[in-house]
């Protein structure tokens, strides 16, 4: 209950921050187009370290397994060009901000807040950079004075705070990785699109 607790209160406190003025002017969607970009790439890296800890590099079936509290990449290209700025925006500063919250929790679960380990030092990293991005997100909302999507009501499933198994615990963290590295290349798409429409 006090995990539970924790993740929510800092889903909350991520989502309202309120950014200075300064900060503002300065995030255009060209900077946020290169962090997401380098968030890409380190997850990417990161699923390779995260398999040869946890799996001992062995290949893990897991293209079928699906968390459904994790945000979907897949959407209709005609949907997707059409989405308003604004919504675009929101959908991924909530959308960020979960698989932030599972992230944490996986990394909690696995190797603990004393773990100094390459893998938890990485796994601290991208929540850190993912914060970031949130942020800029919540700045480029902010300027056009939109207000920021309220947390999620339900976030974690009781699977991933108390999995059955370790074994579980490591096939999660191992999805939510994958499905991350796939909707940070829609962001890098929204970021891309957003930058030629403003001229950024």
């Amino acid at each position: 209950m006090v995990c539970c607790s924790w993740i929510f209160l800092s889903l909350c406190l991520l989502l309202f921050i309120t950014p200075d003025e300064g900060f503002l002017q300065d995030v255009t969607f060209s900077q946020s187009q290169r962090l997401s970009m380098k968030i890409l790439k380190d997850v990417r890296s990161l699923r390779v370290l995260y398999n040869e800890e946890q799996f001992g590099g062995q290949l893990i079936q897991d293209s079928g397994i699906v968390l459904a509290s994790l945000p979907s990449a897949s959407m209709v290209y005609t949907h997707w060009l059409n989405m308003q700025d604004e919504e675009r925006l929101a959908n991924s500063s909530r959308d960020l901000h979960v698989y932030w919250v599972h992230v944490h929790a996986n990394r909690m679960h696995l190797l603990g807040e004393s773990e100094q380990s390459q893998l938890s030092q990485s796994m601290l990293a991208l929540q850190m950079d993912l914060s970031d991005l949130t942020l800029q997100v919540n700045s480029q909302l902010w300027a056009m004075n939109v207000t920021l999507p309220p947390p999620p009501a339900e976030v974690l499933p009781p699977e991933l705070l108390s999995p059955p198994s370790e074994w579980l615990s490591k096939l999660q963290g191992s999805i939510i990785l994958r499905d991350l590295e796939r909707y940070l290349g829609k962001v890098v798409r929204d970021f891309t699109l957003l930058k030629s429409r403003n001229q950024q």
